[in-house]
């Protein structure tokens, strides 16, 4: 609405402008100008021929505009929607290929926590058992060994599970 305002605004400023122009070398000229009324009704006739092709030519482009841009719009509204329903396809595929993956690696955790809890376990008790230092630190690379071992394990199971 801001835009048909400004512009309304703006053809009346134009108008005034030039209407004011006209009128003021229109005073300035002392030579006038006799039209015969046959010359001046034959001019007007044609003016108004003139003025209804081209109101018929404007209302005539603005019904064909308007119609492709109907037709614009259904096709679009096509096509979008045969693309979305493909891709909305996929989509729920691969949701349900991700959360199949997931589950998995999850199952995989699982076991890698278990194995460090033992590893922890196993290290508290050989720990509490060990009378000498050489026996604590015997038991903290078993400890560290077999968490390397669960990891390596982990790892390699994820990779057989192959990509996400």
């Amino acid at each position: 609405m801001k835009i048909r305002n400004a512009i309304s605004v703006s053809l009346i400023s134009t108008g005034l402008i030039l209407g004011s122009v006209s009128a003021a070398s229109a005073v300035e000229s002392s030579t006038t100008t006799t039209v015969t009324t046959s010359t001046y009704a034959a001019d007007l006739a044609a003016y108004q021929v003139a003025l209804t092709q081209y109101r018929i030519t404007v209302a005539t482009n603005a019904i064909t505009y308007r119609a492709a841009l109907d037709k614009y719009r259904t096709d679009w509204k096509a096509l979008v929607g045969k693309y979305h329903d493909a891709w909305k396809l996929e989509m729920d595929k691969y949701q349900a290929a991700k959360a199949v993956y997931k589950d998995k690696v999850a199952a995989l955790r699982l076991v890698l926590h278990a194995a460090i809890k033992k590893a922890d376990a196993d290290f508290v008790v050989a720990v509490a058992a060990a009378t000498t230092d050489a026996q604590k630190e015997a038991a903290l690379k078993i400890r560290v060994t077999a968490i390397a071992a669960a990891r390596v394990a982990f790892k390699a199971a994820v990779v057989a599970i192959g990509v996400e």
